[in-house]
């Protein structure tokens, strides 16, 4: 489901929906399309469960590294199945064949991407834990030339990549820099208060549109889907 934008004097660009309405509500139609955007979250938050609702919305290659995608499935509704394709570099990577070969594996990422520039537009690509690659003993150019692919089909192909990372101290620093390349950025940081945890979302940057510097809280409906409180009351 693709939303019409809103004016935005200084660039106008169609807006596809994040799967959440209250959060389109606040970001006035969605994300802008063409854009890479970070997901930085903390490493206990069940990030299948947004990442699932960015995929709702239209066609979507669902890069798997930490699980089996058969598995990753099972947790999907049937509509959602339709929609999504994985590109499975989980079994490259454990195979006997290419068995923790980093270079190999960053290479079939590479010729996916290829790949999906000759033939789709207007998708989404989720990596569901793109901090994977932050960890391949390769020098870093090597993953600044895999953001600037996904980068540039972003841009030409009218796609959206939803770039998982995992926040540690380990990786702050690279985190960062892909950031900065970012068009979008959305952070998910987790508090702990006397009577639980609560999961705070913030927008802090965003390229042709409207930023939520102000945290909102993230909960599971009673249908189990993921939502967002949009009345950015936490302190």
């Amino acid at each position: 489901m693709e939303i019409d934008e809103f004016d935005v004097p200084e660039r106008r660009r169609k807006r596809v929906s994040t799967g959440i309405e209250s959060l389109d509500f606040a970001l006035r139609g969605g994300i802008p399309e063409t854009s890479m955007v970070s997901v930085v979250s903390d490493p206990r938050f069940s990030i299948d469960s947004l990442l699932f609702r960015f995929a709702s919305v239209r066609r979507t290659y669902y890069v798997s590294v930490t699980r089996d995608p058969k598995y990753i499935s099972l947790e999907m509704d049937e509509e959602l199945r339709r929609n999504v394709k994985f590109i499975d570099l989980y079994s490259h990577y454990y195979s006997d064949e290419f068995f923790e070969d980093d270079e190999r594996v960053l290479l079939t990422m590479e010729n996916e991407i290829k790949r999906l520039r000759s033939a789709e537009r207007e998708a989404n690509i989720i990596f569901e834990n793109f901090s994977f690659f932050l960890n391949f003993n390769l020098p870093e150019k090597y993953i600044w030339r895999l953001l600037r692919k996904i980068y540039e089909i972003c841009k030409e192909r009218c796609m959206i990549a939803y770039l998982h990372l995992v926040k540690n101290d380990e990786s702050g620093q690279k985190i960062a820099h892909i950031a900065e390349l970012s068009d979008v950025v959305i952070e998910i940081e987790l508090e702990t208060t006397a009577t639980g945890y609560i999961y705070r979302l913030s927008i802090p940057k965003m390229r042709g549109g409207a930023l939520i510097g102000d945290f909102m809280k993230l909960y599971v409906t009673e249908s189990g889907k993921l939502e967002v409180d949009t009345t950015r009351d936490i302190v």
